[in-house]
């Protein structure tokens, strides 16, 4: 159920034959989107608590099964071990460097403004659930607004109707920038590619 409605293949969701007919492989994910009550279940990771919940219960059968036949002392070892491992885990890490840079100084120079102008936010995404429009995983936005504090338009807009994407896709300004932040517009299904 967490793989998605389609089945991926080194990154590609689907093949385009010759004749410009795509061909994608259907998964069980794909019913959520016609059930009612599950059907603002959009993203796959949103299913992993509960399988998370019940891997909690099975880990506690494997290691109660493991347990009954070892000493007690093997026990309290095993627990401290267990509980240093958290804790190093926890508290202890290698930072890495940021994995792209973020416009500090545009920030600022926003914050510094006195208005409460809106700023467009590129790139940004609006998603429909099934197909985006934009870079197709952009958040960036909310690092951008929690320094500068002004509204923003764009970032990641998930979940909406398919007419307000489409209002996206066809306004002269917006469509013209959406696919020129798309990295992979020639594959992007979610749009027409005729007049790339």
């Amino acid at each position: 159920m967490t793989l998605g409605p389609f089945l991926h293949v080194f990154g590609k969701w689907g093949l385009t034959v010759d004749e410009g007919i795509r061909i994608v492989v259907p998964l069980p994910y794909v019913i959520f989107h016609y059930i009612p009550l599950l059907a603002n279940i959009r993203v796959p990771v949103r299913l992993m608590p509960i399988f998370i919940f019940f891997a909690y219960i099975v880990v506690a059968y494997c290691i109660d099964y493991f347990f009954s036949t070892k000493s007690r002392k093997f026990k309290q070892i095993f627990y401290i071990a267990l509980g240093l491992l958290f804790i190093i885990d926890h508290y202890f890490y290698i930072g890495l460097p940021p994995p792209r840079f973020m416009s500090d100084v545009a920030y600022q120079y926003l914050r510094e403004q006195p208005d409460k102008k809106t700023v467009l936010q590129i790139p940004s995404v609006t998603r429909d659930g099934f197909t985006y429009f934009g870079s197709p995983d952009d958040i960036e936005f909310m690092e951008g607004q929690s320094v500068h504090g002004k509204p923003s338009v764009g970032g990641y807009l998930g979940r909406i109707s398919s007419y307000k994407k489409n209002y996206y896709v066809r306004n002269p300004f917006l469509g013209y920038i959406g696919r020129i932040m798309d990295p992979s517009v020639e594959n992007n299904s979610g749009i027409d590619r005729y007049d790339l």
